[in-house]
């Protein structure tokens, strides 16, 4: 149900609270120019993870991701994440 990544880790850490789950060692799984983001995103919530990169893109679709990958990085630091 989440719409971006931040909204995936909090309903994740809803859904650990939910079923009792303290120890948040997480696994995150995403395309590799993806994780950089993840890892931030992690950090800011006080989440322990380890990342994996899912296999390679299609290449005639990597350009528009990686285009999307940093207009997410302005709008971080437009709202002070880093």
């Amino acid at each position: 149900a989440a719409a971006d990544t931040r909204q995936n880790i909090v309903f994740s850490m809803k859904l650990m609270d939910s079923k009792g789950i303290e120890n948040r060692n997480l696994v995150c799984v995403s395309s590799e120019y993806h994780i950089p983001r993840i890892r931030i995103l992690c950090r800011e919530y006080g989440l322990n993870a380890a990342f994996a990169a899912s296999s390679p893109q299609d290449p005639l679709l990597r350009l528009p991701c990686i285009v999307r990958e940093y207009m997410a990085y302005i709008k971080m630091f437009l709202h002070n994440i880093f």
